[in-house]
């Protein structure tokens, strides 16, 4: 509230209470709240983002947060104090995204409030209702990590009158908000308009239309745990980034919790960084939020009925024992890739291994052992072409990253594996619905023989913990297994006839089959 406020209060100190209570009155139908939250799975806790994510997207979430003296009077003759000595807001909020683009959503809010210790500017009832706020946003430019769009919210006046927590007029506020995301850091920005109609508190301060500048840097130290910092401020167009109540800013920050099952929760610690209007030197906040996706329904299987087998004839002598069968492999190779009897599969819209795929990894690292010709394995992640491609994008490449993570546990050496994401390019995989499906991107040739056994332990890249190496196995690539590659890099100052070609590899691989048969059966 500021020297403004304080002005008006000076030359009221000589007065009787009855005169004060006859000639001034003061209008504190203004919503002082500088912070409300954003519920949205995208964004920070106050500032917004302007990508949207997984179409038809349900989010709802609470947040509380509590300020102290968030709005404070000064008089002329050196007294001040707290117009609001304490207020307690709980905000309730829903977003949905309507499509891959557009997102809309709704937020109201309560407050308990404790006035200071002069009535004249204290609110007016303890228990006050802040007013309905209306909103929609879009992702409308997308350029690699850049992304922008514009967003509008509509502020209904349904809230407590002369409390500081609503007005009595309809306000406007369109922004253009934006958005520059790493892989796990990410910087937002909005830029915000408050048309409003002005208001005249009577107590020498008006509230007018604002600029709303917000600015939110967010950090993942793992996929569940993360840190923001972000800045809010609103600057009156009528006395812009002058001293005063018409300009408050704020910084706050804290920890980020997030599950990709259920949702998130944050917890914010701030202070003013200057005495405007609604900025608190104290304000502690904790918000949570859930949210669910409107997945399209999986196609109904019909059901196969097999027929019973007949009844075993009985033979007059009793046959020979069955010989032990082989358990059927789960993982081998085949025409350049490592295939699989099913999909590693992940947790929908997730990077989480179900328990089934866990067991498979294990097999899959065991075939990359069996063939020391199998020099570099590229993992591709995929995901369904449901989200945007920045989401898609960012999953499939997670996916990825587990799969190579899972390999190199089981004692498959880091050099000989990487990983890639593909997004919704894909959505398929090659045969790998909606996870992952592994090429031989490198053989090391056969006139190189295999690889030497390195028998010291593999070291984790991501934090050095040790695994047992696994001695390698025997097998070589044959026909069904080598990739043939239609085309042969090779020097140009190589001679003609030097050069392989598709058929002359075709008959070096037969011929050293042929070799490896007469081995094997002679005595």
């Amino acid at each position: 509230m500021s020297r403004r406020l304080a002005w008006a209060c000076a030359s009221l100190m000589g007065l009787s209470s009855a005169a004060v209570a006859e000639e001034l009155s003061v209008d504190r139908s203004i919503d002082t709240q500088l912070v409300h939250p954003v519920f949205d799975p995208e964004a920070g806790v106050v500032v917004d983002s302007p990508r949207v994510g997984q179409a038809l997207r349900l989010s709802a979430g609470a947040a509380w947060q509590l300020e102290r003296e968030p709005l404070r009077y000064t008089m002329d003759g050196g007294g001040s104090g707290a117009a609001i000595a304490q207020r307690s807001t709980l905000h309730l909020g829903v977003s949905l995204a309507a499509s891959e683009r557009t997102s809309v959503y709704l937020r109201m809010s309560g407050a308990l409030l404790e006035g200071g210790d002069l009535d004249l500017v204290s609110p007016a009832q303890g228990v006050a209702l802040g007013d309905l706020a209306i909103g929609v946003k879009g992702s409308w430019l997308e350029r690699g990590p850049l992304t922008f769009g514009p967003a509008v919210a509509l502020w209904v006046p349904v809230g407590s009158a002369d409390s500081w927590v609503s007005e009595r007029s309809l306000r406007y506020a369109p922004a253009l908000l934006a958005s520059l995301r790493g892989e796990r850091v990410e910087l937002l920005g909005n830029l915000g308009l408050l048309a409003r109609v002005e208001v005249d508190s009577g107590a020498d301060f008006v509230a007018s239309p604002e600029l709303n500048p917000g600015v939110a840097l967010r950090a993942d130290a793992t996929p569940w745990l993360g840190g923001l910092v972000e800045i809010s401020s609103r600057h009156g167009l009528g006395h812009f980034l002058q001293p005063g109540a018409e300009n408050p800013v704020e910084i706050h920050g804290g920890l980020r919790l997030t599950s990709q099952r259920w949702g998130r929760v944050d917890l914010l610690g701030g202070t003013g960084l200057t005495q405007g209007y609604g900025a608190s030197p104290l304000r502690l906040m904790v918000s949570v939020m859930g949210w669910t996706g409107l997945r399209r329904p999986e196609p109904e299987l019909e059901p196969v009925v097999i027929a019973a087998p007949p009844p075993p004839v009985r033979a007059a002598v009793a046959p020979p024992p069955p010989k032990p069968v082989a358990a059927t492999p789960r993982a081998w190779v085949e025409h350049g890739r490592v295939v699989m009897d099913a999909p590693i599969a992940f947790e929908p819209s997730s990077a989480t291994l179900l328990p089934a795929s866990r067991d498979l990894l294990a097999e899959v690292a065991a075939v990359v052992q069996d063939y020391p010709q199998i020099e570099l394995l590229v993992v591709q992640g995929h995901a369904d072409d449901l989200g945007s491609l920045a989401a898609d994008y960012e999953l499939s490449l997670r996916r990825a990253r587990v799969v190579f993570e899972g390999l190199v546990q089981n004692a498959v050496r880091p050099g000989r594996v990487s990983y890639r994401g593909m997004g919704s390019a894909d959505p398929q995989g090659a045969g790998a619905p909606h996870g992952v499906d592994l090429l031989i991107a490198r053989v090391r040739p056969l006139q190189d023989g295999v690889a030497p056994y390195d028998p010291a332990d593999i070291l984790l890249p991501w934090n050095g913990q040790a695994v047992a190496a696994v001695e390698p196995g025997g097998k070589r690539l044959g026909m069904d297994g080598h990739p043939i590659l239609e085309v042969q890099v090779v020097p140009e100052s190589a001679p003609r006839e030097d050069i392989p070609t598709q058929e002359s590899f075709r008959q070096a691989l037969e011929e050293q089959d042929r070799i490896d048969r007469d081995r094997e059966e002679a005595p």
